[in-house]
């Protein structure tokens, strides 16, 4: 896996590890534009927001199909890794909460 992907898949097990109801406020639409701008430039720094103001929301999804941590967070790293690679394919118009919950929700029920 190249060394990039490695440090998302870092992110994305990380997002599982917070405790539930961490704040995730700090984030604002501004930021989370911002991030997904700088994630399209191929800037992965971009992820960060993004996981600080979604891991709870994403982790508590999956672990609520899964009823399993470890594949909660499995289908959480799967889904931040493949944000990553197809970030171009995501329509910027379009919000970027429902694209990713519902990303979580199949990688779970797979």
């Amino acid at each position: 896996m190249p060394e990039d992907l490695q440090r998302v898949a870092r992110l994305g097990h990380a997002a599982t590890g917070l405790p539930l109801g961490a704040h995730q406020g700090q984030i604002t639409d501004d930021d989370e534009r911002d991030a997904l701008k700088r994630l399209r430039a191929g800037d992965l720094t971009g992820l960060d927001p993004l996981v600080l103001r979604y891991q709870v929301a994403v982790a508590r999804t999956a672990y609520l199909i899964t009823r399993d941590r470890a594949s909660a967070e499995d289908a959480v790293q799967t889904v931040f890794i493949r944000l990553a690679e197809r970030i171009h394919q995501l329509d910027p118009r379009r919000p970027f909460a429902p694209y990713l919950v519902r990303s979580v929700t199949n990688e779970s029920i797979k």
